[in-house]
């Protein structure tokens, strides 16, 4: 027997998840507002966290609402499917109707609210300085994760989305210390406490291997992939 292979659509986790309010419509019309938790999404439906088990037969809506986006999203959605997660809470998949447009998910990616990446993530701690757009100021930050697209840092103060993003490193050559520059672009903010979290998309995809260096300056450099990954996949 010869089984089709079925492609599993892209699913994005949230970066910052935050109570929703829910409103579920069960299978006799009554309605009920809920908290929820939203874990991942895709065109065609969502991942929630759920502090009580609701009916499978029953209709939700919510509104996606995200620092940055010129609207809220308001989401209608169908019950797939529910499972224990922690404790007594529950795991719940449910299907969009109709499903979300490919342009709010990018939306939603340019403004940091969700992870649309491709590349593996290497999680790091790099300390170095960084100059924002046009500015010569030397700015504390640390860089965070790294890929062969790009990079997170947090930062003391915020960068515009779509701002260049000049990471200065310092290196010792022949008793000299020289500064190397990397260009970077930032692409999404997000608001942590009193720092902020900072996506960004390499200029060069070079740089990779520099940062990467310094985590382990004897490594030998490899030859990068393509960048076809860079746009908004970090």
């Amino acid at each position: 027997m010869v089984r089709k292979k079925v492609e599993r659509e892209p699913r994005y986790p949230v970066q910052v998840e935050e109570p929703l309010d829910v409103v579920v419509e069960a299978g006799d019309n009554r309605t009920e507002n809920v908290q929820a938790t939203l874990v991942d999404l895709s065109c065609g439906g969502a991942k929630l966290r759920v502090a009580d088990r609701l009916s499978l037969d029953s209709k939700l809506t919510f509104r996606i609402e995200a620092e940055g986006l010129k609207t809220s999203i308001e989401v209608a959605a169908d019950i797939c499917w529910m499972r224990i997660a922690v404790g007594s809470e529950w795991w719940l998949g449910c299907a969009f109707t109709p499903r979300m447009p490919y342009d709010v998910i990018r939306d939603l990616a340019e403004v940091g609210f969700i992870e649309r990446r491709e590349s593996e993530r290497q999680e790091t701690k790099i300390d170095v300085a960084a100059s924002y757009e046009l500015g010569t100021a030397r700015i504390p930050v640390q860089i965070t994760s790294l890929s062969p697209g790009g990079f997170c840092l947090t930062s003391p103060e915020a960068v515009t989305p779509g701002s260049r993003v000049l990471l200065r490193i310092e290196q010792d050559a022949d008793q000299l210390t020289k500064e190397r520059l990397i260009s970077a672009k930032s692409r999404w903010l997000v608001q942590v406490d009193q720092r902020y979290v900072v996506g960004c998309e390499f200029a060069d995809s070079g740089s990779h291997v520099t940062l990467r260096q310094l985590q382990d300056p004897d490594e030998e450099p490899v030859k990068e992939s393509s960048f076809w990954k860079r746009l908004l996949r970090i």
